[in-house]
């Protein structure tokens, strides 16, 4: 066991060979992986939650890329996801309790996490990142309410007859999230053919790229229930690496799918090129990283 955690430390840096095609737009594509150089972005990193929600144990910040007003449009491969996160010393999240499962299986299904962390909104309607919690977090608007729509100006609204946001700079917060990506990948590049200790490498050869931590074997859990779907678009339980039977393109990467094959809330492999939307978890070498270099800030605080 521990030779295979030392070895995902090497293999890491090899994500960065990985080719990706670029498109333009509000679909982001990017082929290398880059480390945060501003620190002024991994200070004032978003805080949307915190999890746990005590202060005992490690403590992560998360936040989800279309609460961010100017990416509420925008979409990412695998690897420009990961980018995004890491500009602000995070990483796409990597999900390794059951525990954690569930808060982010319930923020997908009603776009809060309201059961899990607390209050995530205040009770005077205001809303954003001019009006944070005192621990920094940024409070969002009810999901379930008649006032999801935060503004630009920070106030909760209601939708239009349409039930769209059309305040200036609105940000969504009703509705189930579809998809988003995790740092999760499958160590399939090169160097990993001579694993033998990952074979077969559809069952022991995941891993999150996020903090270098390896993913349970895919063909069982320790969990009451199993995070990987039971079905994908052949029927076949995951990851199934659908996609290469349809145009040879593997499925290397892990995002979470909301109910797409009437499964649930579950874990799926995806071709890395698709874009998706992303949730970013503190890295905390990243941070440590950038403390080190400019210890005049206080990046690591939480």
């Amino acid at each position: 066991l521990a030779f295979r955690m030392i070895s995902w430390q090497i293999f890491m840096s090899l994500l960065c060979c990985i080719t990706i095609p670029k498109t333009n737009g509000l679909e982001v594509s990017e082929n290398r992986l880059y480390d945060p150089e501003d620190p002024l972005k991994c200070l004032n990193r978003p805080k949307h939650w915190q999890w746990p929600p005590n202060r005992y144990g490690e403590q992560h910040n998360y936040f989800y890329s279309v609460d961010i007003p100017e990416l509420k449009e925008t979409k990412f491969d695998w690897l420009a996801a990961r980018n995004l996160c890491r500009n602000h010393c995070m990483d796409a999240v990597a999900i390794e309790t059951e525990e954690e499962n569930n808060m982010i299986l319930n923020f997908m299904y009603n776009h809060d996490v309201y059961d899990h962390v607390g209050p995530t909104w205040r009770v005077d309607g205001r809303c954003g990142p001019y009006f944070p919690f005192r621990d920094g977090t940024v409070p969002k608007c009810p999901s379930l309410s008649d006032y999801p729509c935060c503004n630009e100006y920070g106030f909760c609204g209601p939708k239009n007859q349409l039930f769209e946001c059309l305040c200036p700079g609105c940000t969504d917060y009703s509705g189930k999230i579809d998809y988003l990506w995790t740092s999760g990948r499958i160590c399939d590049f090169k160097g990993c053919e001579d694993r033998h200790d990952l074979k077969p490498l559809n069952v022991k050869g995941w891993f999150w790229s996020g903090n270098r931590k390896e993913i349970p074997d895919t063909n069982q859990s320790t969990w009451s229930y199993h995070p990987w779907s039971h079905t994908g678009h052949f029927g076949d339980p995951q990851p199934d690496n659908a996609e290469f039977d349809i145009n040879e393109t593997v499925e290397s990467c892990l995002a979470i799918l909301n109910d797409v094959y009437d499964d649930g809330i579950r874990w799926h492999d995806i071709a890395c090129y698709h874009r998706k939307p992303v949730l970013c978890e503190d890295d905390d070498q990243l941070l440590i990283n950038m403390q080190d270099r400019y210890p005049q800030y206080n990046i690591y605080n939480y």
